[in-house]
């Protein structure tokens, strides 16, 4: 916001100041014509002077309106990279082997808000090298299905199950190494469907 004000507040102020010092070369000049110690060929000179003025100081507020808009950005990244991920290893964690593609959701309930449930006794269980589609309107959980097989949640209740391991015994690293999420638009539906590929 701040960032906003004052890229706004630069441009009126410089044509502001520029046309002040218009006004105040031409009433200089025109003084100083009356009394016939400046000619009208000088001021014209001045007032071409005052315009290449005009270039310069234009770049300068561009210059302080884009350092004004990367401090704002590099605060939003510092806060980004400071901030502690919710789902992390727990001790002891095993790497997850290759996978083969059994999936299974156990009794899942997930909730992004207190009170709101997304998932309720869920139950799925997807063999290796079954395709799966599951259709629904917006908001119906498409999505968060596919981030819970590659636990950017956690589950209130139940599990998830990958190869008969549970997601919270296994490290991050090697399960998202194997674990793909493509977003894709169907256009004769306007359906997003949400793809999840596993293995190398």
């Amino acid at each position: 916001m701040k960032a906003s004000r004052l890229s706004a507040s630069f441009p009126p102020i410089i044509e502001w100041i520029n046309y002040i010092g218009m006004t105040l070369v031409l009433l200089f000049g025109a003084w100083q014509a009356m009394q016939n110690q400046m000619t009208v060929g000088d001021i014209v000179a001045y007032l071409a002077y005052l315009r290449l003025l005009q270039g310069p100081i234009r770049s300068f507020s561009r210059m302080v309106s884009k350092i004004q808009q990367a401090s704002a950005a590099y605060e939003r990244i510092h806060e980004v990279l400071e901030t502690v991920p919710v789902v992390r290893n727990k001790k002891r964690a095993i790497n997850l082997p290759p996978l083969q593609g059994d999936v299974l959701f156990d009794n899942v309930d997930f909730a992004y808000e207190k009170g709101v449930p997304v998932l309720q006794n869920f139950y799925l269980r997807i063999e290796p090298k079954q395709v799966t589609a599951l259709v629904g309107s917006s908001g119906s959980g498409k999505s968060t299905i596919a981030h819970l097989i590659a636990r950017l949640y956690d589950v209130q209740k139940g599990a998830v199950f990958v190869d008969g391991y549970p997601l919270t015994d296994v490290t991050l690293e090697s399960l998202r190494t194997q674990i793909g999420i493509v977003s894709a638009l169907l256009i004769h539906r306007e359906t997003p469907v949400e793809t999840v590929v596993a293995g190398k």
